[in-house]
């Protein structure tokens, strides 16, 4: 699967353009990802914790498919992840980080999910 800013007739693979799962869309890493994925003509969905913000709108008026859900909400990662492809997964920096990023690999994982991109990183106090 190799996404370029092309046409999404040239990004096609096998005839059908993969979906994929952008979470974290609201913030910088995902939403840059996502915004990358729009332009390239992928199918995008956006699991978002308000998707009332100004930031989701923003995201559903380019295209994406803007999906309300909680990391630690089992049902609604599992909604969230059907039908998907691929995913990013983007979290905030907390206390509870591993425990939110470990549902949702579990949920990816029964829900059958072929790719799961995790980004990490490492906060900074101050």
């Amino acid at each position: 699967m190799r996404l370029t800013t092309a046409t999404s007739e040239q990004n096609t693979v096998l005839g059908v353009m993969p979906t994929f799962l952008v979470t974290g869309a609201t913030g910088n890493v995902g939403g840059a990802c996502a915004t990358f994925l729009l332009n390239a003509g992928a199918n995008v969905r956006a699991l978002v914790r308000d998707a009332s913000s100004e930031k989701a709108k923003a995201l559903a008026s380019a295209g994406a498919t803007v999906v309300q859900g909680d990391f630690s909400e089992q049902a609604s990662l599992l909604s969230a992840l059907d039908g998907i492809d691929a995913a990013l997964l983007a979290c905030s920096n907390q206390q509870s980080q591993v425990e939110l990023e470990t549902a949702f690999i579990s949920a990816a994982a029964t829900s059958g999910l072929k790719y799961l991109v995790k980004l990490s990183t490492c906060g900074c106090p101050g």
